[in-house]
């Protein structure tokens, strides 16, 4: 009998086998595809309009995996067509390095246990409220978002609408938008209800993914929490989705198979036809116009947890602080710092710009260094002594030719997390310091004996650096953040007026320390972490920011405006 096998590979249609072994759609098998072996699933039609005239291989054996189901199959197709890719390639999302994983012994799955245990918390009169609406129509497809401040206890109310799922023996996914986030969250899983869930992305090794693959499949398996990728498993009895922090831009995928995990949950949940769970503090822009228009159910949390008080936050006016020569943190900020360490507390110093210098140029001839592939400007990494892109990984020696004479004489514009830490070293010098990255995540529990800490996560307030060493710190006390990025800023008819001193403040080409107004115009801070205290300082603007064709006038406004 004839069978359409798709394969994961770049075609758009199944190939045509014969078997004697008696098949149904959605069963995985393995077949000759050329000179190689390669797995497939039995699809849900022949290829059309095909005229070709070929020999028809056979398929080799069935593999001994539950079914793929009808429903996932049909989000496949959609998947494809939405995003403008083979089916093909749909498919090997779903499998493990192109391959299926059979089922295995009981025994295996046991660390995954499902057994939850009594405990002792209590949700308030507001999770409560937002419970029975999250739970008043979870047997369909449905979208809830749950909105609430920080700290309010969003988790311990999704923890406990996961409950009688998992009683009835439903599976549960749970999407992260970040890797770093997986640990700490287990962390809060396992106290929760008892039991390890199954963890899944790109840093679990290929032994562990196979039990967990196959664990899924099967059904042995009931919750899974992890990124992107994890939309794709092949799960068995899937019985909700949620999305925490539905408004992280990480949830897109940019390389490879390019799509928006949060908007395929949604779309995989309604083929499904099970509810999911949008968690936010502050809801995407296309969530809160389906709020709007009434497509998502929303409930809303705004205390925190207990009646937790919120952090204490300062903006400090650089404008108003004369700066030493080569000097980033002003006075005020000094004393703050000092009085934080005389409390035994630790201090976070952020600054979202990872290097030495963000901007590096001759004095003589006044070029810039900039990458040949993306046209931006290079950052100087004094520990490593060279030049990086950020963007493609181009890098170059900090060596010239002057245009004019001789070598180029650098001028290094703007501060990164190096030149923060060499001037925290030179005010604090008896002080433990250490420059933390994301990319350093493993030796995150030595930050506990460190007194003072610059961080250059992209993602603060969200950043796993910062999530991940929660614990560790005793007090995030003091945090310098970029303007650019951190601060909403609220647009007032003044601001515009002000031009004209904030060119004067720019100079004839070289960087001021800041170009912002007074305080009285600036917007709130947004998405401040808990701690004691916080002190939002916007830093340096430089000239070189300047875009093709682009005036020192333009430049201000359109700052002001992102």
């Amino acid at each position: 009998m004839k069978y359409p096998i798709l394969l994961p590979n770049i075609f758009n249609h199944p190939f045509t086998y014969e078997s004697k072994i008696n098949l149904k759609v959605g069963d995985f098998v393995l077949v000759p595809f050329g000179k190689s072996k390669i797995t497939g699933i039995v699809w849900d039609e022949f290829e059309k309009n095909n005229n070709k005239k070929f020999k028809i291989k056979n398929v080799l054996r069935k593999l001994d995996v539950s079914p793929l189901k009808k429903n996932t199959i049909n989000f496949l197709n959609w998947f494809a067509k939405y995003n403008l890719i083979p089916k093909g390639m749909a498919l090997k999302l779903i499998l493990l390095s192109s391959n299926a994983i059979e089922k295995k012994e009981k025994k295996i799955y046991e660390p995954f246990d499902n057994k939850i245990k009594k405990n002792s918390i209590k949700l308030s009169v507001s999770q409560n409220k937002s419970l029975e609406k999250m739970n008043s129509s979870n047997k369909k497809f449905r979208v809830h978002v749950l909105q609430g401040t920080t700290g309010s206890g969003k988790t311990l109310v999704y923890f406990e609408a996961l409950k009688p799922l998992i009683e009835k023996g439903f599976q549960g996914l749970i999407l992260l938008p970040e890797i770093g986030l997986t640990s700490q969250f287990e962390q809060k899983f396992l106290e929760y209800f008892g039991f390890n869930p199954a963890i899944w992305h790109s840093g679990i090794s290929k032994k562990k993914k196979e039990i967990i693959w196959s664990g899924i499949s099967s059904g042995e398996i009931k919750i899974i929490i992890g990124a992107r990728s994890s939309l794709f498993l092949p799960f068995k009895q899937l019985g909700i989705i949620i999305v925490d922090e539905e408004h992280d831009q990480s949830f897109k995928q940019d390389e490879g198979v390019t799509y928006n995990a949060r908007d395929m949950a949604i779309s995989r949940a309604a083929f499904e036809n099970i509810p999911i769970n949008l968690i936010t503090a502050v809801p995407s822009i296309e969530t809160f116009e389906n709020i709007k228009k009434g497509k998502y159910e929303v409930s809303r949390l705004s205390e925190r947890y207990k009646n937790a008080a919120l952090p204490n936050f300062e903006i400090i006016n650089l404008n108003d602080t004369k700066l030493e020569k080569q000097s980033w943190l002003s006075n005020k900020i000094i004393e703050k710092v000092n009085f934080h360490l005389e409390k035994k507390d630790q201090v976070l110093f952020f600054l979202n710009r990872r290097g030495f210098s963000p901007n590096v140029l001759c004095n003589k001839c006044f070029t810039t260094s900039s990458c040949p592939n993306c046209t931006i400007n290079l950052v100087y990494h004094k520990k490593k002594n060279n030049l990086l892109c950020h963007y493609c990984g181009f890098k170059s020696n900090l060596s010239r030719d002057c245009v004019k004479d001789g070598k180029c004489e650098f001028i290094f514009s703007g501060p990164g997390v190096e030149r923060i830490s060499e001037e925290v070293k030179r005010k604090f010098p008896d002080k433990k310091i250490e420059i933390f990255l994301d990319r350093i995540l493993p030796y995150m529990p030595s930050l506990k004996n460190h007194n003072l800490i610059i961080d250059s996560s992209n993602s603060f307030p969200h950043s796993s650096g910062i999530a991940s060493s929660a614990s560790s710190m005793a007090a995030m006390a003091l945090c310098i953040t970029d303007w650019e990025r951190q601060i909403n800023i609220k647009m007032t008819e003044e601001m515009f007026k002000m031009k004209s001193s904030f060119l004067a403040r720019l100079g004839s080409g070289s960087a001021s320390r800041s170009i912002y107004g007074p305080i009285s115009s600036w917007g709130k801070t947004s998405h401040l972490k808990e701690s004691s205290d916080i002190y939002a300082v916007p830093l340096t603007v430089s000239y070189t920011h300047l875009r093709a064709h682009e005036t020192r006038e333009d430049l201000v406004c359109r700052l002001l405006l992102e």
